[in-house]
């Protein structure tokens, strides 16, 4: 995959691939297009950010109030990033909201407890478990 539209064009093709009926949402000013979606499938919706990556980390800016922009207001994280030894497969794991929202805040905690709380937080899901599916490739 070449630049994040394309990933994000993979991620959607997985969903729909699975059956899920994929809806893309209206995020905030300068939001990338595809970085929200509403999903659904058996009767059941979940709205979704789509984060993608090079290295492997994903972040989500921290207000002062505690509330993440955007993670808090979906209910999964779908992480997608190329293969660091061939980037024509995409890797796509999709998390629920509190898995994602618990590593940020201990991020934040260890950062605040060595007086860091002020620089952007960025965590790894890889190897954490999944919720929906995890570890899909795509060509």
């Amino acid at each position: 995959m070449n630049n994040d539209r394309e990933v994000r064009k993979a991620v959607v093709s997985l969903l729909e691939r699975e059956g899920f009926s994929v809806t893309s949402q209206p995020g905030g000013k300068g939001s990338r297009d595809l970085s929200r979606i509403r999903i659904s499938k058996n009767g059941e919706a979940l709205t979704c950010a789509i984060k993608t990556s090079t290295s492997g980390r994903i972040s989500f800016v921290r207000d002062t109030d505690g509330t993440f922009r955007v993670l808090d207001e979906v209910e999964r994280v779908i992480h997608a990033h190329p293969l660091a030894d061939d980037p024509s497969q995409v890797v796509i794991s999709m998390f629920d909201q509190a898995t994602i929202r618990n590593a940020f805040e201990r991020n934040y905690q260890a950062l605040t407890d060595h007086d860091m709380g002020h620089i952007p937080s960025w965590v790894n899901p890889d190897p954490w478990p999944a919720a929906g599916f995890s570890d899909t490739r795509l060509s």
